[in-house]
């Protein structure tokens, strides 16, 4: 069908959003790979950074949908790296800032007060099962 002439058509990138992108900042390949095999056929491209200094360098590059922080991590811990984040999101973003969620082993009270005061949003005991990372995917970036 031909549009008439006064009706404006949208461009076609306007048809299909962007896949929304996710960070899983994780050390350890095993855990990568179990993220990786959940996210499976999901509508998402999955980022991996190695530890919290590269998180924080592709953050200040990239702009994520989502960001899964492990805790302990070489070079940069998920504490320190999502405090720089957040300090590096203030001083340079407007908006919202990227959602953060912590994967730890070490889920007491204690732990998850941590998270929340370096700027986590959420924390998430590994391991994580896939019901229960689906579901924080759903509550932070919508259905997926």
């Amino acid at each position: 069908m031909i549009a008439p002439d006064n009706v404006a058509i949208p461009p076609l990138e306007n048809h299909n959003p962007p896949m929304p992108t996710i960070l899983l900042v994780e050390d350890s390949e095993e855990n990568r790979m179990v993220f990786e095999a959940f996210l499976m056929g999901i509508h998402c491209q999955l980022e991996i950074a190695k530890d919290g200094l590269e998180a924080v360098n592709k953050c200040k590059k990239y702009k994520f949908e989502l960001i899964f922080m492990d805790l302990q991590m070489p070079v940069m811990d998920g504490i320190e790296a999502t405090r720089l984040i957040r300090a590096w999101e203030e001083e340079n973003r407007t908006g919202n800032p990227t959602p953060i969620v912590a994967l730890t082993a070490h889920s007491s009270g204690e732990e998850v007060d941590k998270c929340l005061q370096a700027g986590c949003n959420h924390v998430l005991a590994k391991p994580v099962p896939r019901h229960l990372l689906m579901r924080t995917l759903h509550f932070w970036m919508g259905q997926p």
